[in-house]
Parts: C-alpha cells; sequence; structure tokens
C-alpha cells in the first residue's frame, strides 16, 4: 500500500497488484469466482451511499447539463461544495467547451452507452488540471439525466510528458543509445546509433543480436556477463561497416533495470572516437619528428665539436711553412685525441637503446632546447677519491 506523497493528508492508498502466470507463462485468472444468481443482496436504497463513496468525482446533471447531485469526491478534486453545484452548469466546468460540444456529447449518447471526454477542468480557487471524463446516460421517472465520472489524470499526464521528453531526447542524441533483451537482442535503437553501425535506420537493428552487429560475439558475451553481475563496462572497439570501412568507436553498457529493480537487459552507448583517435595519432608523429630532430641535432652537437678540433689542427698544421717540432706535436696530439672522441661518440649512439633528453642552451640561454644525452664511455669515468 502506497500513500500518495505529494499529499500526506491524502486519504487515497494505491495497491499495486502483479500478474500471476500460469505454467504456459500466460496470465491466470484470479481466484475469487463471481457470485452465481440474478438477485443483488444489496438494497436499492444503498446505492447512495456508494454514489457518495465512489472513487471518481461524480456528477448527475438534467438533460442540459445542469447539475442536480454531487458525490464527496467533486469536493475533494473540483473544491465545489454540493450546495455551489447546485444549477451550475458543469459545461462551466471544462475549459473550452461549448454548443458544439454539447451537442456532440448529446449525439454520441443517443446511439452509445458511454463517451469519454479529455480535457481540463477548473476548480473552485481558479486552478486547472487535465481531467479524464467518462459520460453516461440513464432515465428516471421518464426523465432522462447524465452522469459525469471525473478523474484528475495530473500523475498520469505529468508522468507522459516527462516520458515524452526522454523519448525525444533519446532520440535526437548525437550519442548512438540502444537497448537490448538478457539474450543481447536489439529491442530499440535510436538514429545516431543506426548511424554509427553503418545502418540506414534503427528498424534494420531490431531483433539483430549484438554480437552480430559489432562482429565481436566474446567481447559482447563478456560485456553481457559484467552486466549481469549489476556492472557497467566500457571498451573501444573497430566497427566493420557493411562498405567495408572501420570505424573506431567506444561502447558503454549498463545494466537496464525495470520497475522492481529486476535485471531485464542492458543499455548500450555508443560513441565515434575516430577524431580523437586521429588526434592522438598526429601527437605520436608530431613526437616521432620532435624525437628524430633532437636525435640529429645530438649527433651533430656530439660530433661537431671534435670534428671542429680536428679540422683546426690538420688546417694549422698545413699552414706551418716552418713546423715547429713541439707544436706540431701538439697540434698532432691534439689531432689524434679528437678523432679518437669520434670514434668513441660513434660507438656510444651506436649502442644507445633508450631516448634521453638534456637540456642545450643553443642560440638563447632564457629558451633552451634539448638534446639527446649521450652516456660517457665506462674508459672516460674517472674513478673518484675515497
Amino acid at each position: 500500500m502506497i500513500p500518495n506523497p505529494s499529499n500526506p493528508l491524502s486519504k487515497t492508498i494505491r495497491i499495486d497488484v502483479l500478474p500471476q502466470l500460469d505454467t504456459t507463462g500466460r496470465m491466470a485468472h484470479g481466484g475469487f469466482a463471481g457470485t452465481e444468481g440474478t438477485v443483488s443482496p444489496i438494497r436499492p436504497a444503498d446505492f447512495l451511499r456508494f454514489f457518495e463513496n465512489a472513487y471518481d468525482a461524480t456528477l448527475i446533471t438534467d438533460n442540459k447539463g445542469s447539475c442536480v447531485v454531487a458525490n464527496r469526491r467533486v469536493t475533494d478534486i473540483l473544491g465545489y461544495d454540493a450546495s455551489e453545484l447546485t444549477n451550475k452548469s458543469v459545461w462551466q466546468l471544462i475549459s473550452g467547451a461549448d454548443a458544439t460540444l454539447v451537442d456532440a456529447v448529446r449525439e454520441s449518447l443517443a446511439s452509445e452507452r458511454f463517451l469519454r471526454i479529455s480535457a481540463w477542468c477548473f476548480r473552485k480557487d481558479g486552478t486547472s488540471f487535465p481531467a479524464a471524463i467518462a459520460v453516461n446516460h440513464f432515465v428516471s421517472e421518464k426523465r432522462r439525466f447524465f452522469c459525469f465520472f471525473i478523474r484528475d489524470e495530473t500523475l498520469r499526464t505529468e508522468a507522459e510528458n516527462q516520458l515524452r521528453t526522454i523519448q525525444n531526447a533519446v532520440h535526437n542524441a548525437g550519442t548512438g543509445i540502444a537497448v537490448s533483451g538478457m539474450d543481447s537482442k536489439i529491442l530499440y535503437a535510436n538514429p545516431a546509433f543506426a548511424t554509427l553501425c553503418g545502418v540506414a535506420s534503427p528498424e534494420d537493428l531490431a531483433n539483430r543480436k549484438l554480437a552480430d552487429i559489432l562482429g565481436d560475439a566474446e567481447l559482447c558475451a563478456s560485456m553481457m556477463e559484467t552486466v549481469r553481475n549489476g556492472l557497467s563496462a566500457m571498451v573501444e572497439i573497430p566497427l566493420h561497416l557493411p562498405d567495408g570501412q572501420i570505424r573506431w568507436g567506444q561502447i558503454s553498457t549498463a545494466p537496464n533495470l525495470d520497475a522492481e529493480n529486476t535485471l531485464i537487459g542492458m543499455v548500450i552507448s555508443l560513441v565515434d572516437i575516430g577524431d580523437r583517435r586521429r588526434a592522438e595519432q598526429a601527437e605520436r608523429v608530431v613526437e616521432r619528428d620532435r624525437v628524430m630532430m633532437e636525435s640529429l641535432g645530438a649527433v651533430c652537437h656530439h660530433l661537431g665539436q671534435p670534428a671542429t678540433v680536428l679540422l683546426s689542427s690538420l688546417e694549422m698544421l698545413n699552414r706551418m711553412k716552418h713546423p715547429d717540432p713541439v707544436a706540431s706535436l701538439e697540434l698532432l696530439q691534439m689531432s689524434l685525441e679528437a678523432a679518437e672522441s669520434l670514434r668513441k661518440t660513434l660507438l656510444e649512439l651506436n649502442d644507445l637503446r633508450h631516448y634521453q633528453a638534456e637540456p642545450y642552451p643553443g642560440p638563447s640561454a632564457e629558451h633552451p632546447t634539448h638534446i639527446v644525452a649521450v652516456p660517457p664511455a665506462a674508459s672516460d669515468v674517472q674513478p673518484t677519491t675515497p
């Protein structure tokens, strides 16, 4: 039993009765048989009590629509006392009611037993609410009367509007959204999901298994198992489109629960991540080019200094017209050391396996660049004095 949460003083209690299924899965009938016989055990005078306690706001009017009698629910829903409605036209309570509606109701009830009107009704305080109005007619002592059963449909209308808003949001979302049952067959898919899967319309995906759409049965089984455990899953996969192209997407799955919190399937969302992957690939290319340029700069730096010394020494030796033995020996020694430095640097660059940058002032000390750090050879490391 659930009391009305919007009105703590409400006397209305709702009881939800779940359907009972037989062995074939069909709805079974109730366990109580109907009352046999044609004689009613209720006295005619007691029907007035039933009228007063009816759930719907009930108005009985004459043939022109003037109120004759009303039950207590009229006061609860419309705010009028029974005395205030005496000789008041019921059409004044319905927004938009005119002579055309009155004639249509009379003509319809002349051939039909019941008539249903969806309209907005006014309360005594001037507020309005959506209502479902059932109308029938009967004859008493050769006079014709109309009976109006008015039900407040505010909650139902709000729920329908909210559901319609959610449906429009899902239908027009840029993210692909789909719903599947426990057998992973697609029950619903929005247009974006169909577009990402490369099909013309969502109807083409109806009753198709998710594994057939994604082309990976093992992955779909793993996601379904995750959903069965009450968890969500997210993975990036390549989508093989019908035209042969490949589109990268990020697919997420989450449990789909009914009103009783029972797992009935999974909600699937699909996002195109092709642009992101292309951007990441472009960043990797830029980084690779940067490393390559730094490597070339490092080679030029590490080889340039000894090469400059070697060339300078040889040039000075070549220009000596009267060689000085001491100076010539010193220049020759510098040339040999520069050549040896070149040899060691080439060996170290050849054995380099890990990229490690070190700052290098370059043209501006305020904005240093980086070059590849070449570790010194073991033979060049000077032992430390204990």
